[in-house]
């Protein structure tokens, strides 16, 4: 079985790049090729994603990726190709094949309006091997995510973005999370000055399940938030989120505050040439009558949107070693205080690596 869903995921990703590829074969070869090799070393606290049973091992983690960029005359194509994996050292049944293929084209029919289209296919083959103490849930999904979108000028000064999405998920564990999403969006943006951009948006999504008769969610999400991009990079934002189910045992509200923060150190020695990030998300949720322990919560842990549903704290510094070569270094932490549950959840990863452009 596992090996099926890999072949299935592999030879979806090839048929899109082939065709893309053989479509703008003349564009391409005057497009910006960029290549990377990442190996890192990795620490995981909590490798079984459980909330009594932490379970801590070391792993190695490989990432390859290939990246196009290429400009039209109107617009432009964006490819990116994926492929990697992740080995443990004491829990091989925690083994993973990981893979996603990314596509976004861009078109201006005025200089002051763009409509996009991107498509992002994104998997992980994990091993069917079962540990002793049978807490391990089998992780291999696929999410294939389509998302259109319309900019042009608004009023006052104002720049409006019209979104729709649609969004497939497919778990192939035992766990009946399979979900389907669509939905529809408009975001406002106006500039406050050079550097500094506010924003407003609203969002309505329909989730249907297909395993869990009669479940159907609507969800409504507001959210406000400040860009800024000078001599450093930065962004603050609030969302609020209410979740209405056929089933109200599902039913959710959420307020979340997220933050961002981008600075190349200019200091010589040893942080010369060196890059801190900084990714911080707040997450206040509250269930009337959903835990984390039960299959809604499996959902949300095993879909691989940890950074959605959970508070999230990631700090991240790389130094280039060389122009082809850079060090990386990482913590993150996901944890889900603050949040109505009757059991708390804490992971901690830390992570050494090196990675090369070529």
């Amino acid at each position: 079985m596992q090996r099926k869903i890999f072949i299935a995921f592999f030879c979806l990703l090839i048929p899109l790049k082939v065709g893309a590829v053989a479509e703008n074969t003349a564009a391409l070869r005057s497009g910006i090729l960029e290549t990377s090799a990442q190996l890192s070393l990795e620490f995981d606290d909590n490798v079984f994603k459980t909330f009594t049973q932490e379970k801590d091992d070391g792993l190695t983690r490989v990432l390859l990726r290939s990246e196009l960029r290429q400009n039209l005359a109107k617009g432009g194509l964006h490819f990116d190709l994926q492929a990697g994996g992740k080995a443990y050292f004491l829990h091989p049944e925690q083994d993973a094949f990981i893979g996603s293929w990314e596509s976004e084209f861009v078109f201006h029919p005025k200089p002051e309006v763009t409509i996009g289209l991107d498509n992002e296919v994104k998997g992980q083959v994990e091993s069917a091997a079962t540990d002793s103490l049978d807490i391990d849930i089998n992780e291999t999904f696929v999410l294939d995510r389509l998302h259109g979108f319309v900019a042009h000028p608004f009023i006052l000064q104002t720049q409006q973005t019209l979104f729709g999405e649609f969004q497939y998920f497919e778990f192939f564990g035992e766990l009946n999370i399979d979900s389907f999403e669509g939905a529809i969006g408009d975001r406002i943006e106006r500039n406050l000055s050079r550097t500094t951009v506010a924003q407003v948006g609203y969002r309505l999504g329909v989730t249907k399940f297909p395993n869990l008769s009669g479940r159907n969610d609507l969800t409504n999400e507001l959210s406000l938030g400040l860009r800024y991009t000078g001599n450093w990079l930065g962004s603050l934002g609030y969302a609020f989120e209410d979740n209405s189910s056929s089933i109200s045992a599902f039913d959710s509200t959420a307020h979340r505050i997220n933050l961002m923060l981008s600075y190349a150190l200019e200091q010589k020695g040893l942080f010369s040439s060196a890059t801190l990030q900084l990714i911080a998300n707040l997450l206040i949720r509250h269930y009337p009558s959903v835990f984390i322990a039960d299959a809604e919560g499996q959902r949300q842990l095993f879909s691989e949107a940890e950074n959605n549903n959970f508070n999230t704290l990631v700090m991240k510094i790389s130094k280039r070693l060389s122009p082809h070569f850079s060090l990386e270094a990482k913590y993150s932490r996901f944890s889900n205080d603050f949040s109505d549950q009757e059991t708390g959840f804490r992971r901690d990863l830390i992570s050494l690596g090196l990675r090369g452009n070529f």
